[in-house]
């Protein structure tokens, strides 16, 4: 029962933060852009954002997936949380905030963290998978 509770509180934790307000934010440069469907483009905007905010982001195509691209960031503007609660600001705030901006646009996106600055890696590996062609 307590576990329910402990994760009960991390969800409204997570959904008092600003990643929806954030991501709607740069779903709307997305298709001011133009760039709605299309997912590299659509990442390119997440990366200038990312940017703006001071991660120092860039993304590419993953070569060996199709509809699969990487987002790396190699400052951490939330580091001292991150290293304490990784997953409530690695999984949960910015994870957030790429799926939330992509969701409008493909519902079939998958987020995942493949290596974080919070764990000691060099820099924070976001991949995004989509299961249908944009």
């Amino acid at each position: 029962m307590l576990k329910g509770t402990l994760e009960e509180t991390k969800e409204r934790i997570l959904d008092s933060l600003p990643g929806d307000q954030r991501a709607q934010g740069i779903w709307h440069k997305i298709d001011g852009s133009g760039s709605t469907g299309k997912l590299e483009k659509s990442l390119r905007t997440i990366k200038d954002d990312s940017n703006a905010m001071g991660f120092a982001s860039s993304h590419s195509k993953e070569e060996r997936e199709n509809n699969s691209f990487c987002i790396q960031s190699r400052n951490c503007i939330l580091y001292k949380v991150a290293s304490t609660r990784q997953d409530l600001i690695c999984h949960g705030v910015y994870d957030k905030i790429i799926a939330k901006s992509l969701e409008y646009i493909n519902s079939c996106v998958k987020v995942e963290l493949k290596e974080c600055m919070a764990l000691g890696d060099g820099y924070c590996l976001h991949v995004v998978r989509s299961s249908r062609s944009k």
